[in-house]
């Protein structure tokens, strides 16, 4: 396995993870549980005090914290296999941090509102 195929099987499964958080976003929406690997197991959603409240802040950070983790997989492996300009494949680098900022920023003040 070469480099090239070693980054794409990595966007590979950023890219199904991407996938997994939209899911986990639509499936809090809909039985009001989200994923562990999506939020803490040290706050199950028994000790939640408000799930309708959770459901509603959480849902659409999850929602797009999902997409932009699909769309980072999806750029970073059209990067892999068609060579994109160095300003398009810095891109999925940017969005990645900027989930995982956005996300546990939103997840904090979540904990403190809802648990």
């Amino acid at each position: 396995m070469g480099n090239g195929d070693m980054f794409f099987f990595i966007d590979v499964i950023i890219a199904v993870y991407g996938v997994y958080l939209v899911y986990s976003a639509w499936n809090l929406r809909k039985n009001g549980e989200i994923g562990g690997a999506v939020w803490s197991k040290e706050l199950p959603m028994r000790k939640c005090k408000d799930k309708e409240g959770f459901s509603k802040f959480m849902f659409p950070r999850l929602m797009v914290s999902g997409v932009l983790v699909l769309a980072n997989g999806i750029l970073g492996m059209l990067d892999d296999k068609m060579g994109l300009p160095l300003i398009v494949s810095m891109i999925p680098m940017g969005i990645i941090i900027f989930v995982v900022i956005w996300y546990i920023l939103f997840a904090r003040k979540a904990e403190r509102l809802f648990f």
